[in-house]
């Protein structure tokens, strides 16, 4: 679907482990990010197709640097989006 975002995605599994880090705490801001975008009204489609590319972003950092405290932060970002999704604001 986004083939840019999977290349850079497999470009990042192959490099050192600072740049996992930083592709990882970009990963959790953006996450974040969705859920004001969502609160705000963003079209729930398009909210689900960054959610899978973030869970894709997360499968990748847990194989590569597993246990790193960035990839368990944005397991629990993706979960708490899941669990407790943000209502678009009146």
């Amino acid at each position: 679907m986004h083939p840019r975002k999977d290349e850079v995605r497999e470009r990042v599994r192959g490099a050192d482990g600072y740049a996992l880090v930083v592709f990882g705490a970009d990963k959790v801001s953006k996450a974040r990010e969705l859920r004001m975008e969502l609160a705000q009204g963003l079209d729930p489609a398009e909210g689900e197709v960054k959610l899978r590319r973030y869970r894709k972003a997360l499968a990748m950092l847990e194989q590569e640097v597993p246990g790193n405290r960035i990839a368990e932060l944005l397991r629990f970002e993706l979960e708490a989006l899941e669990a407790l999704p943000p209502r678009p604001s009146s």
